[in-house]
């Protein structure tokens, strides 16, 4: 019934109806946000309000089918290259895959509890990259540069929990 439809797009301003297109370009621009996020954990939430139209600009999706295509491309172009890399992909898309609105549409379209298991993938890329650096690059600087790296990424991810605990907290 429609009162059944419309409990599930709450954050759609009680649209019955999403189209083909409406619902390609919100799971586009969710994915590009839970890329972003899950870099650079920055102003996050509970759940997120999404809905269709002027939610996030036009160039969000696109930057979305940018990252999704390059994503599945990376993960055939690494899995015999760097396999670390591949799986690293993997495990950040499988994850995410199984959450998305992609053929139904539930209340929730995007909340930080989904990237929970996709942010595993994100780091063990980020891990990947910085050994294939080492590898390609070698070297006594490298060495350092990536231990910098890795403890800068440390101490903003810790900083980013403490601002967020009250948030999760309340």
């Amino acid at each position: 019934s429609q009162e059944q439809v419309r409990a599930l797009l709450p954050d759609f301003d009680r649209q019955v109806q999403i189209t083909s297109w409406d619902r390609v370009s919100v799971l586009l621009k969710v994915f590009a946000l839970y890329v972003g996020r899950s870099l650079l954990p920055v102003r996050l939430c509970a759940q997120y309000v999404v809905g269709t139209g002027d939610w996030q600009p036009a160039w969000v999706a696109r930057a979305g089918l940018v990252l999704a295509l390059g994503a599945v491309a990376g993960f055939f172009w690494f899995r015999r290259r760097l396999p670390a890399l591949a799986l690293a992909l993997a495990l950040f898309l499988a994850p995410l895959a199984t959450v998305m609105n992609t053929f139904f549409t539930l209340r929730t379209w995007m909340t930080d509890r989904y990237l929970f298991f996709p942010t595993i993938g994100a780091s063990l890329a980020l891990s990947a990259a910085g050994l294939w650096c080492l590898r390609r690059f070698g070297g006594r600087t490298a060495r350092r540069a990536a231990w910098a790296g890795a403890a800068a990424a440390l101490a903003l991810y810790s900083f980013l929990t403490l601002e967020r605990m009250a948030v999760w907290n309340d």
